[in-house]
């Protein structure tokens, strides 16, 4: 029962916004949402998610500020919600992203990247959308979302949100150019998990 409450909870909230008519799709941000969940915890009996939930995917896109579309993987363990204990540590996991592992797909390529290259295989556990803004505007990634629901089996979620702060301090190395070196990176220890 739990699982199904937790399943229903995230499918309720992580599962963001469309707008079919106006394609206008809103990103969650996920470590807000669940810090409010953790600090209502007395007050609403909602579990808090598994480690490393839903922050990332084993596909992973990223909408820059520009719009532009980016996609990276990830090789993930399997999650099994019914063996692992919830975390009270709702940061995102560190996950040793570096900019050669992210690709930028043309907006026009996007949805048949998507059913080139999003296989029930890759999409284990679900595809991540993370956006640098809270809302945006996209017919190809309303379109690539539209298909993955369609396609998918029951045991995986097509998650929209904001991007995490490693996300977002890659791309600035990756979109600029700058030699990236993760040990010198003044990491804000609040907004990420690491495993050290």
């Amino acid at each position: 029962m739990k699982k199904v409450f937790f399943l229903f909870i995230i499918a309720l909230f992580t599962f963001s916004c469309k707008n079919e008519k106006e394609k206008i799709l809103v990103a969650r941000n996920m470590q807000e949402f669940f810090e409010r969940i953790k600090n209502d915890a007395n007050s609403i009996d909602i579990p808090l998610p598994p480690e490393g939930v839903p922050y990332y995917s084993n596909n992973n896109f990223i909408i820059d500020k520009n719009g532009r579309i980016f996609h990276y993987q990830l090789n993930l363990p399997k999650i099994n919600t019914c063996q692992q204990n919830f975390d009270n540590d709702i940061r995102p996991k560190f996950v040793r992203l570096m900019p050669k592992d992210i690709h930028e797909i043309p907006e026009k390529e996007i949805v048949n990247y998507i059913k080139q290259n999003i296989t029930s295989e890759s999409t284990r556990d679900g595809v991540s959308f993370a956006s640098a803004r809270e809302t945006f505007q996209s017919s190809n990634i309303a379109e690539g979302i539209s298909f993955l629901e369609a396609h998918k089996n029951t045991k995986w979620l097509c998650i929209i949100r904001t991007m995490t702060d490693e996300e977002k301090i890659v791309m600035k190395y990756k979109t600029t150019g700058i030699a990236y070196d993760p040990y010198k990176i003044k990491w804000d220890t609040s907004k990420i998990k690491f495993p050290f």
